[in-house]
């Protein structure tokens, strides 16, 4: 997803840079591109990090962080701090006797006081016996002393010890909540303390001619002279902060200011902590902050720590984190422009409000961008405001409210960067500018120095607005995808006027249907005529009477609908549903063996009118024969539907056949020379497959039907609906069973009985999911142990595979010839925690992960069979185009597999030849007992290569011959 997100964005760029770059010699290709690699590298650091959400929310809602003090002093040689920290907490209900502080125990605790009687400290977790039990409203203290080298994750985030030219650095980068890893406290964005003392101990010492300075939040109280070698800055941040966002900047920095004047007589200092070499680029890349802190002022709320600063320190690695008060930037250029106006918007939208949970991020990453483009029109003037957005245009999957916290790729992705901003663009026009300027400083007055949801900001702007937005906020932030528009019209001449008809049709496959206000221009030679409209039908139509003749209409011409929209100019028709009628059998509704069937279809016009239109089927399926394989179906009007109820097809199917999906080629032929091709699937005989959607709610079930209808007859069980299959399973030669990204409850007890049932007797079991491993080994009882390794035949290695490619392995009958797929990147790009597994000597590997090498997937074969995929079918992908009919055909290869019996002398059905035919066809041949197993031969290493060479025919026909 990333990298598509990037390539949109560069693409947007070079469209619209060049005409900034007329007028603004800051903004430029190199600084938009620096501005996304840094959110991008936000984005990155995070993955690995983001795993303590739900802990969090469930034993720390009991007391709320009032106060924090921390005295840290930073040793240079050896880098290691020691610290004292003071939390202020109260109690929010009676008789509160334990609470957990999130800390790591990286660090070693020297003494825990206050009202306390007892603690440890386990993993990240710090847990506190008070004194005395305390009720709802009564306050109590907790002061931690403990020294140590603070764990750095991912070689950047938390608490760092690096040099510039050398000089040393000291810096902590606490986002999302790692602030714990370096001080007790309350983790997390749900609760910020009302205020927080800094004090820094550094050694008092000079580099290239520069003391070193430690910044921080809030306001410079003093500098204290130790007098032994060291200096401690004792800053106060009086405001609400989120404690992630409280943090400690070191170096020799050279510092200059500006001031910021708030009213005729009082001013703000606006101090800047660089690196001596960095001064004079400095003096270009923040002459323009002060103006930027004015404008936002103008436009939301006066900046909301005037009476303390809006500082910015340098640290020179990583992008930048809006630490309240005190931004730190990885550089200091003028390619950091865009950059420092990004940060600094945050101070009111992630500091001052705080989104309520990481669910809701967009309300401080979407607000932060949307700022960017309000800068630029402020700038350069509304076209190149509308250019900047069409330059965030985010056409990628996801919600953008998080659905998932604790999952390392869902928090902190483009979409609420982008598509977040694009939610305030859209709903500025959907208001109208004054009632949309009115909201933005309604929900900073409402929700200054607290937290805010989604729906918190709906709330205000419904109330100022006057109307529900419900219909807004649900699909812009609950649903995936964007409308696709295709439009067409005509218009007739009545002699006074012209009466023109649009056709406007959401296109969209998936998702939702959007309810959107659209301006529709139309353009003829007395001038343009502009028209709003109501877009929220799958199709719509309206008529405008024009006094002159139309020459062209444009849909949305101020780019305010996140959307694509193409004019259709030409036809578009399509097969859409059909339906059988075997009367003339066993009138089951089903086309069965043996049967003479009628087929009704339905065709739909997805464009402009075709007159004549006329139909013909044909399959090549040996078993069935169409006996009548053309119908007319008339003339189609736009966007039209036709069926064939008074001439249907008629075809013939063998009473011999096996239960099997046919394939029909639907050719459609019309007036002017239309000829279009269609294909049509149906399912002959019972079903074979039972498709169980175990997801927990989610909709992989649409990655499945669209593969498994082209491959075998089945039927769908919702385990959330209908609960556990049971004894149902038996009634199927295969299940395919899914449990997409749930972490927590993949096969529970009764789930794993009933398939223990299916499987002993004799069933196949295709089950696929990215957390079984992790929730049945790692999370899981004895009892889920011992169902994972004896029925899913396989060892759990580990969760999250940083490896996302995919690799079929050489000569596997499943994936050998399907080549190089991808997780997470193409399709539903929702595999963030893969599991690594590893076969059990009675398996095989099927997939491996690339280029760990790691096993992704396994499969066993013995009185049943099993194929287990420790990652989402739903999320496999290709980088091509074909990667719907990769998985059509994996698909394909798993039910032949399962369905494949040697005995019957059906040597392979893949049309490849590899070493597992060879030694079943030399068994047939010689007429002996039980075929190699697909074990014994891997076990044997005869097939480790692409190639089939004469060692392996040595080893099979050994193997063979061989005394059993």
């Amino acid at each position: 997803m990333k990298r598509i997100i990037v390539l949109l964005l560069i693409v947007g760029m070079t469209g619209i840079v060049p005409s900034i770059l007329a007028q603004n010699r800051k903004i430029t290709i190199e600084s938009m591109e620096l501005l996304q690699k840094v959110k991008e590298q936000e984005m990155e650091s995070w993955r690995s990090l983001i795993l303590r959400g739900e802990r969090q929310i469930r034993t720390q809602e009991n007391f709320d962080a009032l106060y924090y003090e921390l005295h840290v002093r930073v040793f240079l040689d050896p880098n290691n701090l020691e610290a004292t920290v003071t939390g202020r907490f109260q109690s929010l209900v009676d008789g509160l006797e334990t609470v957990v502080l999130d800390f790591d125990e990286t660090l070693t605790i020297d003494a825990v006081t206050g009202n306390v009687n007892a603690y440890q400290l386990y993993g990240e977790e710090f847990e506190v016996t008070l004194d005395r039990p305390h009720n709802a409203g009564e306050i109590f203290e907790i002061t931690t002393t403990y020294h140590g080298v603070p764990r750095l994750l991912n070689d950047v985030k938390a608490f760092n010890f690096r040099q510039h030219s050398n000089a040393p650095i000291v810096a902590t980068l606490s986002t999302p909540f790692l602030a714990h890893t370096w001080w007790p406290c309350k983790d997390g964005p749900e609760d910020k303390p009302d205020s927080v003392d800094i004090h820094i101990t550094i050694p008092d010492e000079s580099y290239n001619g520069y003391e070193l300075s430690a910044s921080s939040n809030g306001t410079l109280v003093d500098v204290v002279d130790n007098g032994d070698g060291t200096k401690t800055f004792r800053w106060h941040e009086g405001y609400p902060v989120p404690v992630y966002y409280v943090g400690i900047c070191v170096s020799n920095y050279r510092i200059f200011s500006h001031y910021y004047a708030y009213s005729d007589s009082d001013s703000m200092e606006v101090p800047y902590y660089v690196f001596p070499e960095s001064y004079n680029a400095a003096q270009e890349t923040f002459e323009d902050v002060v103006d930027m802190i004015g404008f936002l002022s103008d436009r939301f709320f006066e900046y909301p720590f005037v009476t303390e600063k809006y500082a910015m320190s340098e640290i020179g690695f990583y992008g930048a984190i809006e630490n309240q008060t005190n931004t730190i930037m990885g550089g200091v250029s003028p390619d950091w422009y865009m950059i420092v106006l990004h940060e600094l918007a945050h101070q009111w939208f992630g500091d001052m409000i705080t989104c309520s949970m990481w669910h809701h991020g967009w309300v401080n990453e979407g607000f932060a961008s949307y700022c960017e483009a309000l800068w630029i029109e402020h700038l350069l003037g509304f076209d190149e405001y509308k250019n900047y957005m069409a330059s965030m245009t985010y056409y990628g999957d996801g919600t953008i409210y998080l659905d998932d916290v604790s999952d390392p790729f869902r928090v902190f992705v483009g979409i609420i960067y982008n598509k977040g901003a694009w939610v305030l663009h859209m709903l500025r026009y959907v208001v109208g500018d004054d009632s949309f300027w009115n909201i933005m400083r309604t929900y900073c007055r409402t929700y200054a120095y607290g937290h805010a949801s989604t729906e918190d900001f709906q709330s205000v702007c419904e109330s100022v607005h006057g109307q529900s937005l419900d219909w807004y906020f649900h699909q812009w932030i609950y649903e995936e995808g964007y409308p696709e528009y295709g439009y067409t019209y005509h218009y007739r001449d009545t002699g006074d006027e012209y009466v023109v008809t649009l056709f406007i049709r959401q296109m969209q496959t998936s998702g939702t249907l959007f309810r959107m206000p659209m301006d529709i221009v139309i353009r003829s030679h007395e001038g343009d005529v502009l028209q709003t409209v109501i877009v929220s039908e799958e199709l719509n139509s309206y008529q405008f009477v024009l006094q002159a003749e139309p020459m062209e209409i444009i849909l949305n011409p101020d780019n305010w609908i996140l959307k694509e929209v193409a004019q259709l100019t030409s036809a578009q028709i399509a097969y859409q549903s059909h339906t059988i009628d075997d009367s003339e059998g066993n009138s089951d509704g089903k086309a069965d063996p043996g049967e003479t069937v009628s087929l009704f279809i339905t065709l739909i016009n997805k464009a402009i009118p075709v007159n004549s239109v006329a139909v013909q089927i044909s399959t090549d399926d040996p078993y069935v024969s169409v006996v009548d394989g053309v119908s007319d179906f008339g003339d189609m009007d736009y966007f039209a539907e036709a069926d064939n109820s008074q001439d249907p097809f008629v075809f013939a199917i063998d009473s011999e056949a096996n239960s099997r999906v046919v394939h029909f080629t639907v050719t459609i032929t019309g007036s002017e020379g239309y000829q279009g091709i269609d294909d049509l699937y149906l399912n002959v005989g019972l079903p074979i497959a039972l498709l169980v959607d175990d997801d927990d709610g989610d909709q992989y079930e649409d990655y499945f039907v669209t593969s498994l209808n082209k491959v075998a007859p089945f039927d769908y069980w919702d385990v959330m609906t209908s609960g556990t299959p049971g004894e149902t399973l038996s009634h199927y030669e295969v299940v395919v069973w899914f449990t997409g990204d749930d972490a927590s409850s993949t096969l529970d007890e009764e789930e794993q009985t009933d398939l223990a049932i299916f499987l002993n007797g004799g069933g196949n079991l295709f089950v696929t999911g990215q957390n079984i491993g992790y929730d049945l080994v790692e999370n899981g009882s004895e009892a889920d142990q011992n169902f994972y390794r004896n029925y899913l035949h396989a060892d759990y290695v580990g969760n999250t595979s940083t490896a996302l490619t995919l690799i079929g392995v050489s000569g596997d009958a499943i994936s050998g010839t399907l080549g190089f797929w991808s997780l997470g990147g193409v399709e539903a790009r929702n595999q963030d925690s893969p599991d690594i597994i590893a076969p059990q000597a009675d398996a095989l590997p099927v997939f491996k992960y690339s280029p760990s090498g790691d096993v992704a997937a396994i499969r066993f074969s013995d009185h049943y069979k099993i194929v287990y995929f420790g990652f989402g079918f739903e999320g496999m992908g290709d980088f091509g185009v074909q990667h719907e009919q990769k998985k059509t055909a994996l698909l394909r290869n798993i039910l032949a597999w399962f369905r494949f019996s040697p005995q019957k002398g059906d040597v392979n059905e893949d049309g490849i030849i590899d070493v597992l035919d060879i030694g079943r066809a030399v068994n047939i041949i010689l007429g002996l007992g039980s075929p190699p197993t697909d074990n014994e031969l891997w076990a044997a290493d005869c097939i480790e290569d692409d190639a089939i060479n004469i060692f392996d025919l040595v080893c099979v026909v050994n193997i063979i011959l061989r005394p059993r």
